[in-house]
């Protein structure tokens, strides 16, 4: 299977976040669609304290994130040099975008060297999807409760696959998370 290195916090944005896409300098040369490991580099500098706060402002993110680690499969479904619709619109810069879809995180990291651009990687045996509840970080009334987590001060509308994408409870009076972004 191949795999891909990309640098936290948007690995874990890619597979918890909704990131539809991932950036990049080169354009895709694989026939798509393709199942992919998203793999956690191990750099961690300034400019990643910075995306994290920033994405912190917007978004429930776990205390700690694994570098140098195996999270999850996408499925990568073409590559774009524009962003698709207002979802791509949030994660887009280019001048490259691979679109992800059918991201599929693992209950656990499993630590594993990485490398530039696609690799091919066979998966261990013991890697485990994790649950829908403990995928999702929206930050949802409906997702929260989910997780079993105290509801959120943000009442936003939700996109998330947890709940197949519909919108929260209509008795919550929330709206789509991404609308407020």
């Amino acid at each position: 299977m191949k795999a891909l290195s990309v640098r936290q916090p948007w690995a874990y944005a890619i597979l918890r976040l909704g990131k539809s896409v991932e950036n990049r300098t080169w354009p895709l040369r694989l026939r798509t669609p393709f199942e992919c490991v998203i793999h956690a580099g191990k750099a961690w500098g300034r400019s990643e304290r910075l995306d994290l706060e920033d994405l912190r402002q917007r978004y429930a993110i776990a205390d700690e994130l694994a570098l140098g680690s195996l999270l999850g499969i996408v499925t990568v479904t073409g590559c774009v040099t524009a962003p698709r619709d207002e979802r791509d619109g949030e994660w887009f810069c280019g001048p490259y975008a691979f679109t992800l879809e059918n991201p599929r995180p693992f209950a656990e990291p499993i630590p594993w060297k990485g490398a530039l651009g696609f690799f091919d990687i066979e998966i261990p045996a013991h890697a485990a999807p994790a649950t829908a509840a403990e995928a999702c970080s929206c930050r949802c009334v409906r997702c929260a409760r989910l997780r079993g987590a105290p509801s959120p001060a943000h009442n936003g509308p939700c996109s998330c696959s947890t709940h197949g994408g519909q919108a929260p409870l209509p008795d919550l009076g929330v709206r789509p998370c991404l609308v407020d972004l």
